[in-house]
């Protein structure tokens, strides 16, 4: 099982996120929602996706025990006010998400 955890940012907060499992959408995540997703056991690669925003696949395996992930949008502070720069010209960029126990991150420009 994965465990992913979206922020309560205003930003999308009406809209939901797709989970990408090895590239096929498993499931939908809402603003400050926590969902747990049945995975096989193995290597595998998540994404979060909203419209054509999708964050880079980030490798992780399983081997029966919970992984937590992080996700949310890029848009903090200063950041909101460029949001259609982040849109357009860094689609994967505009989402971020990591593996909070690795690390192993996809993280916003900065």
């Amino acid at each position: 099982m994965i465990k992913v955890k979206r922020g309560s940012s205003w930003a999308d907060a009406l809209r939901s996120y797709e989970v990408l499992l090895d590239g096929e959408v498993i499931g939908q995540i809402k603003r400050g929602e926590e969902k747990d997703f049945e995975v096989p056991h193995g290597p595998h690669e998540l994404a979060v996706k909203i419209d054509w925003c999708t964050t880079p696949a980030v490798p992780f395996e399983y081997i029966g025990e919970p992984v937590h992930f992080e996700c949310g949008n890029a848009l903090k502070g200063w950041r909101s006010m460029v949001a259609i720069v982040y849109v357009l010209l860094w689609p994967s960029e505009y989402l971020w998400l990591r593996n909070v126990e690795s690390g192993s991150a996809n993280q916003y420009r900065m």
